[in-house]
């Protein structure tokens, strides 16, 4: 077995805990943002409504989708998440930034979940399913181990910096710039998913929806 994967599976049992509180609290932020749509006024409601009716009607009026525009456009957001998380890390004081980018990606993913169930019902269920999943899962996924991994190093850091704490930081580093090239490889291949396969299935969708 290839000597990483057993230090990574070592790890994830060791911090088993963590990671199960790590879950919980996503899970408690995603469920915020999909309660946070029925606690917005009226007229916030009503904008956000026009918004996924816009959306889903686009894809559907739209035979000639911009595919190469979109796939720019996700990936410019998505890589710009990434490497603005991984800096963070490296600014010792960017700990609570990190946790409210992270914090800010889990709402949005439960409040699209709950305006397009709100907006077409039962079918809307699978809107939400062809919207976020599993690109914006996995992305999310990936966000908070990055999350953790740039928390982790700046608490190294600043040890390393200020306490003077005897660590090996050439591997520390070296394992946070790897860390940030496998990040950046996925992110690649989750804009391409979103883009030419999940907008596939939001068109399908749009075929359910009057």
């Amino acid at each position: 077995m290839n000597k990483n994967l057993v230090l990574v599976k070592g790890h994830f049992k060791r911090e088993a805990k963590f990671y199960k509180k790590i879950l919980l609290l996503v899970g408690v932020l995603v469920l915020f943002g999909v309660l946070f749509y029925f606690l917005i006024s009226d007229n916030d409601r009503v904008v956000a409504v026009n918004s996924i009716k816009n959306f889903f009607s686009e894809i559907k009026r739209n035979d000639n989708l911009d595919y190469t525009s979109s796939l720019i456009n996700s990936l410019s957001i998505n890589i710009a998440y990434i490497l603005v998380i991984w800096l963070l890390g490296m600014s010792i004081v960017g700990i609570p930034i990190i946790v409210l980018l992270v914090g800010y990606k889990c709402f949005i993913i439960g409040f699209s979940i709950s305006s397009i169930v709100s907006v077409y019902g039962v079918k809307g269920v699978l809107g939400s399913l062809a919207y976020i999943a599993p690109h914006s899962i996995l992305f999310l996924g990936l966000l908070v181990l990055l999350g953790i991994y740039s928390i982790n190093f700046s608490i190294c850091l600043f040890k390393y910096l200020f306490l003077k704490k005897i660590i090996n930081f050439k591997v520390i580093m070296h394992r946070y710039v790897k860390l940030v090239l496998i990040s950046l490889i996925c992110t690649i291949l989750i804009s391409l998913y979103e883009v030419y396969v999940s907008t596939y299935f939001i068109k399908l969708f749009t075929y359910l929806i009057k």
